[in-house]
């Protein structure tokens, strides 16, 4: 499934409607084109996950639709569901099957389950939520955004330094000997960054002068070349004034530079980076043709 979020605030969604994610007020059937979520409105930020979907709208409160967070229910087909008491969240992010919101004052909360041992809802002691209840991360304060893989978190403290939790099989958390941690820890060696993005089992840190560090997952998808390199941090090569990251899920990277410009590497299969030439990896940062932001 995937959700679209308008200027105006409005939902809209298209995909398979398993378990009621795409709050169109019924809960099976599939829908190839945009149409309007009937559950929500007023959005400011949006997240999706398999089978659920996360909405923060502008007075700061949080609601959801689709699956609860057990997985065996559609209670909240027909309307969204207002997630906790909380009137100051200012983003979410979802995993597979989780989510996790920001609050005014930096702390990070979550909602939904985990999808097997170690998965991003691991680092809530109980490893699911009941009902619409959120609970707080631990151990994590000082946070100004978030992002989320497959079944891993990053989230960026205002001094410049990056946490992670989760699922490390690609170690896509930062550092290796762990298969996941259910405890939030500092990236080793990652500072001064401005922004993160987060693939399936990848992450992506923005720093503030221009460069750009990846990890996890395979070299290509990394923008680090063609050598066999380990799977830990490591700047991007001749990349210097990037102003924007994105992942594309599980096949690769994007960085935005200052003249507008948009530049991409990993999986090039079914055309997700734009290159033009379907299966063509890019191992290194790679110009999409034809696109400028600027």
């Amino acid at each position: 499934n995937a959700g679209l979020l308008t200027a105006d605030g409005e939902v809209r969604t298209s995909g398979s409607n398993y378990r009621g994610v795409l709050g169109l007020g019924y809960a099976e059937g599939r829908v190839e084109s945009w149409t309007r979520a009937v559950v929500i409105d007023g959005v400011r930020r949006l997240a999706s996950g398999d089978s659920a979907q996360v909405a923060v709208r502008r007075d700061g409160t949080a609601w959801r639709w689709g699956e609860n967070a057990g997985g065996g229910s559609l209670d909240a087909v027909r309307q969204a569901q207002r997630l906790g008491s909380f009137g100051d969240f200012v983003d979410v992010a979802m995993t597979r099957y989780a989510a996790f919101l920001l609050r005014g004052d930096g702390t990070v909360w979550f909602w939904g389950r985990e999808s097997g041992l170690g998965e991003s809802g691991g680092a809530v002691r109980s490893g699911m939520t009941s009902g619409d209840t959120v609970l707080q991360v631990p151990g994590v304060q000082g946070v100004v955004a978030l992002a989320t893989g497959n079944a891993h978190v990053l989230a960026l403290k205002g001094d410049g330094t990056v946490w992670s939790w989760g699922s490390n099989n690609y170690a896509q958390l930062g550092y290796q000997g762990v298969m996941y941690s259910a405890t939030a820890k500092a990236v080793p060696g990652v500072a001064n960054v401005i922004a993160v993005a987060a693939g399936g089992q990848h992450s992506i840190a923005l720093h503030a002068d221009g460069t750009v560090t990846t990890w996890g997952s395979v070299s290509d998808v990394r923008c680090q070349g063609t050598g066999q390199t380990p799977p830990l941090p490591a700047r991007v090569a001749g990349v210097n004034d990037a102003v924007e990251v994105a992942a594309a899920g599980y096949y690769g990277t994007f960085i935005v530079r200052r003249d507008g410009s948009v530049w991409a590497c990993g999986n090039n299969g079914a055309n997700v980076l734009g290159l033009g030439a379907k299966d063509v990896n890019a191992q290194v940062p790679t110009r999409v043709p034809d696109l400028n932001l600027d």
